[in-house]
């Protein structure tokens, strides 16, 4: 398991993922998302995601704006939480 909590093959899964779902608190509705990173790396996540996506242009512009920055969250294991 890495200092984040994930284990490596968690790791390599989110990494190679087009996109995630996540279920908030165990509760309610099953959401895609896609990945998203500290402030420190947020450019290097845009141009991650440009690269990853590039195929989609009308879907990765709006989410490197700054507003979309601004609903940035972390992904964290949920041992994490405990």
């Amino acid at each position: 398991m890495s200092e984040t909590g994930w284990t490596s093959d968690e790791l390599a899964r989110i990494g190679d993922a087009e996109e995630l779902t996540i279920q908030p608190c165990r509760a309610g509705k099953s959401v895609p998302i896609w990945v998203a990173a500290d402030d420190a790396v947020n450019d290097a996540v845009d141009a991650a995601c440009r690269d990853k996506y590039a195929r989609y242009p009308s879907y990765v512009e709006p989410m490197v704006t700054a507003r979309a920055r601004a609903t940035t969250r972390r992904l964290v294991p949920v041992e994490a939480l405990a």
